[in-house]
């Protein structure tokens, strides 16, 4: 009974010290990079968190570190440099991504949207209906 005390113990313990870290997806993903700083799905995760949060600048960062071969990493770089005027370099972005997969209906969305942000209002239109004739 004394060793099975101390084992709870112990264990209510461990758990109480690792509260602080579950606070919040940022508490938890930067305790995560405080010990692996090059950890793909934390800076990934991060990176959405902030972006739901409209942390743009800290968002880029983050997903700039992480799974940037992922086409939902791609649009959403591409969409937090557009929220930050950084139209050019989303574009580039995005049409990187198109030539890669020509039928990626979000990516081809987004470059809709930033045609229509630019005033490009034909260029938009064709990567709108571009976007919904994807299979």
């Amino acid at each position: 009974p004394y060793a099975a005390a101390a084992v709870l113990g112990f264990w209510f313990w461990a758990t109480w010290d690792h509260m602080p870290a579950w606070e919040n997806p940022e508490a938890l993903w930067e305790r995560v990079l405080a010990q692996e700083p090059a950890n793909l799905d934390a800076h990934e995760n991060l990176g959405r968190y902030y972006l739901g949060q409209e942390r743009h600048e800290l968002s880029l960062k983050h997903l700039s570190q992480g799974k940037t071969y992922l086409s939902d990493n791609i649009h959403n770089r591409a969409f937090v440099l557009m929220r930050l005027k950084r139209l050019d370099e989303a574009d580039e972005l995005l049409r990187q991504a198109e030539q890669r997969n020509p039928n990626e209906a979000k990516i081809l969305n987004l470059r809709g949207s930033l045609y229509l942000e630019r005033d490009d209002f034909a260029n938009a239109e064709y990567y709108f209906r571009k976007s919904m004739e994807v299979p």
